[in-house]
């Protein structure tokens, strides 16, 4: 059945309303796809300029999205709940069911080509596909990995018969003792596993190789510490150890590779992270910072990538050296909102009117996408005409709380 597509541009979708589960960059630097839940069931969009415009297919039947891959060839997949498999074969104008069952959530997808590809499940059923999605199979990994708690989060397939599923653990009484974050390795396909690595602090929530000798998992603490963490093998798995990166970040969530040196991770709090030596060392990028998670980033080649997480949606041009925050639509399309107060200020005939209150603090300012700060604001009526159209923020000077800090302004 061929369902509907809706056209849109930056003032048409709520992006307030959607979660972004996953993200799929294509190598061509201008087609991409976001599998997005919303309340009623879920979508895939769809950009063939790099974001500028996109088009939603939404998927049947209503069931949540959590990834989404490209494999080349017009092919794409995506997973989501109760171990929810949707396939396309015409870049995503159309998608089908292929199976159904099996893990609790199919939480994440990886394909070594257009007939090889692995669904990370929510419990330990995972899921394998030989044949490009024609059968699906319910692989139940062994009962050493803890079946009753275990969330698997992170697939890679380096090569034919190596994959890895990383996972984290619910907590369970002492999880000090018990350990949260497991690493999973079969060297046949699939068919046998083995436990690589038993953490007794971190989750593991994300893995990727480069090369077939050098990968990177990524994690984090859920205690109250909320450290994240990076390992590095550059022995095809047989070590893991501690990557070099800045100690301030949080949960990490998300790792992929443009290369066999390049390679990105994103986490909580807008953060990320970025490489060029393969994995062992990484640094901060460039980036308008957010309070937002993100759970997913993919590059379609060494210049070209995105990351999406809650309700936001980042790219980059760069190799993930800087990133733009991108909004896909500004709810209600109205030009101010605060985030604590349902009440919406307009812009009228080039006036935007700031309320002094508790919601709104002062002194504030507008910036553009890129960070820059283009106008200082003061209770009142403040002349914006001058202002090009476009997508600004209304930020709050010297705020910590970024959360109440920053509104979207659109000005038409």
């Amino acid at each position: 059945m061929k369902l509907a597509l809706a056209l849109f541009t930056t003032a048409g979708l709520l992006d307030a309303t959607l979660f972004y589960a996953g993200v799929a960059v294509a190598p061509d630097g201008m087609n991409a796809w976001v599998a997005a839940q919303e309340d009623n069931g879920s979508l895939v969009l769809h950009t063939t300029d790099f974001g500028s415009t996109w088009q939603s297919v939404e998927l049947s039947p209503h069931r949540l999205v959590e990834d989404i891959e490209y494999v080349g060839a017009g092919k794409l997949w995506a997973c989501g709940e109760v171990g929810y498999i949707w396939f396309s074969s015409d870049e995503g104008l159309t998608w089908t069911t292929q199976s159904v069952g099996g893990p609790f959530s199919a939480v994440r997808l990886a394909f070594l080509d257009t007939l090889r590809g692995w669904a990370a499940g929510d419990n330990a059923c995972q899921l394998r596909t030989t044949d490009g999605g024609a059968t699906w199979e319910n692989i139940w990994l062994p009962l050493l990995f803890g079946n009753d708690s275990v969330r698997f989060q992170g697939a890679a397939l380096p090569s034919q018969q190596d994959v890895w599923l990383v996972c984290g653990r619910a907590a369970e009484g002492d999880t000090w003792r018990l350990g949260q974050g497991y690493i999973a390795h079969s060297t046949n396909g699939g068919d046998s596993w083995t436990l690589n690595r038993r953490d007794t602090v971190y989750d593991f929530f994300d893995i990727a190789f480069s090369d077939s000798m050098h990968g990177v998992v990524v994690g984090g603490n859920d205690t109250a510490w909320l450290r994240g963490v990076v390992l590095y093998t550059s022995d095809a798995g047989a070590t893991w150890s501690p990557a070099n990166f800045p100690g301030s970040a949080g949960l990490l969530r998300g790792v992929d590779f443009a290369d066999a040196t390049l390679g990105g991770i994103c986490g909580d709090g807008g953060y990320f992270l970025y490489t060029t030596d393969g994995g062992s060392n990484w640094q901060t990028p460039s980036c308008w910072p957010s309070p937002n998670v993100l759970r997913d980033i993919d590059f379609g080649d060494t210049l070209h990538g995105m990351a999406c997480g809650d309700s936001i949606l980042y790219r980059t041009t760069d190799g993930g050296r800087t990133w733009d925050w991108l909004r896909i639509g500004i709810e209600e399309s109205a030009q101010y909102k605060d985030a604590r107060n349902p009440a919406l200020v307009s812009v009228v005939r080039g006036v935007l009117f700031l309320p002094a209150s508790s919601f709104i603090p002062h002194p504030s300012s507008v910036h553009d996408v890129s960070g820059r700060r283009v106008l200082g604001l003061h209770p009142g009526a403040n002349d914006v005409s001058r202002l090009a159209p476009g997508v600004y923020f209304v930020t709050v000077d010297g705020a910590r709380d970024t959360v109440y800090a920053r509104k979207a302004l659109l000005l038409k």
